[in-house]
């Protein structure tokens, strides 16, 4: 999966998936540094960033992989992108009719 951030004036940071977890953490202190004014108290994005940030951080970790975190921001990806067997069972009797 690949993670970015979208800044206010529009203009998007790749974060590399080749990068272990202190890479991680060091190249999102350097964005926290660098575009403070994005990251600031109040923001409408400011939230929505940082938990990016976090996702691409954890998301570095091997252990993650065994033991998958769902964080909120997977939690709505999943939910755009993926079909739940429940829902689709409430739409379809056993001899596939839609009702």
């Amino acid at each position: 999966m690949s993670y970015f951030i979208r800044l206010d004036n529009g203009s998007k940071i790749d974060l590399p998936q080749e990068l272990n977890v202190e890479e991680r953490i060091s190249l999102c202190e350097e964005i926290l540094d660098k575009y403070s004014d994005n990251f600031e108290v109040g923001l409408k994005n400011r939230s929505y960033r940082l938990e990016i940030m976090g996702s691409y951080i954890i998301d570095g970790d091997k252990k993650s992989k065994d033991y998958p975190t769902l964080t909120t921001y997977r939690h709505k990806r999943n939910k755009n992108k993926e079909k739940i067997f429940s829902e689709l069972e409430q739409k379809y009797d056993k001899n596939d009719n839609f009702y």
